[in-house]
């Protein structure tokens, strides 16, 4: 069962300092407990017959790392390891250890229900740095070329007797010109499609296959791609941007976006 200390908490430590010594998927609590510092979480349990740890979610109001993970694991015959921040590969694992912990012993969940969602949190905070798309430029350079990309997207509001179709068809194509009227040769590895404004990322095509545009003109080449995306996911009074991870002419991968622009609407 859960109990309240007024013991101080742990002065916040950072910086990992060594691996991990088990998999905190196997984790096993046999204590909970809150200091009354605003929040402080600690729970102690076992990793394996021979190492226990004690896991710490920082909750004071005024520290710095407030939300965050630490672990002291001791080891029976080598003693205990300094604090350490965890990871985000150990909070899945430990996420999941709780999760079936709570499943086995059902009088303990309301103490550890709000432990998991503060792993929730945790794991929300510390995943992918959000994208600022409008920060990505809309023209690369690259060996002896330069890469733009533009498209158009839209969705098939034609009356019919089958069902409505929710799917949005979107054609986009990246092209530019090389050096002394070279062709340039574009590897794509990724394409991204995301809102303006949220930056929410909405669709992902990884390897993408396109077609060849031919030469255009002196130089210039590109590749087109068609594209389905669930129009579920978007929202058809914004607007969006396609965003190419691509190698141009065997360089390593840059990324270059279109312009933002709306779903078309066909009736």
């Amino acid at each position: 069962m859960s109990s309240i200390t007024t013991a101080r908490p742990v002065a916040p430590v950072t910086a990992p300092v060594a691996a991990p010594v088990s998999s905190f998927a196997a984790f096993f609590p046999t204590k909970l407990s809150k200091l009354r510092d605003g929040g402080t979480v600690l729970v102690d349990g076992q990793l394996n017959k021979s190492v226990s740890a004690r896991i710490r979610m920082d909750g004071g109001i005024n520290s710095p790392t407030r939300g965050q993970f630490f672990v002291t694991t001791r080891h029976f015959l080598q003693g205990a390891r300094p604090e350490r921040a965890m990871t985000q590969a150990e909070l899945k694992d430990l996420q999941a250890a709780i999760t079936r912990h709570m499943a086995k012993t059902p009088g303990r969940q309301p103490e550890y229900v709000e432990f998991n969602a503060r792993i929730r949190e945790a794991l929300a905070k510390s995943g992918p740095a959000r994208v600022d798309v409008a920060k990505i430029p809309t023209s690369i350079l690259g060996p002896n070329a330069n890469a733009s990309v533009n498209g158009s997207m839209w969705i098939d509001r034609m009356p019919g007797p089958g069902p409505r179709s929710n799917t949005v068809q979107a054609s986009v194509t990246i092209q530019g010109n090389g050096f002394d009227d070279a062709p340039p040769k574009y590897a794509v590895k990724k394409i991204e499609v995301y809102e303006q404004g949220t930056n929410k990322l909405v669709a992902t095509f990884n390897n993408p296959k396109g077609t060849d545009t031919g030469r255009i003109g002196r130089g210039t080449h590109g590749l087109e791609f068609a594209l389905k995306l669930d129009g579920s996911k978007l929202d058809l009074s914004k607007q969006y941007a396609f965003v190419f991870t691509t190698g141009i002419n065997g360089a390593a991968p840059k990324q270059v976006r279109s312009e933002f622009m709306n779903v078309g609407q066909v009736f």
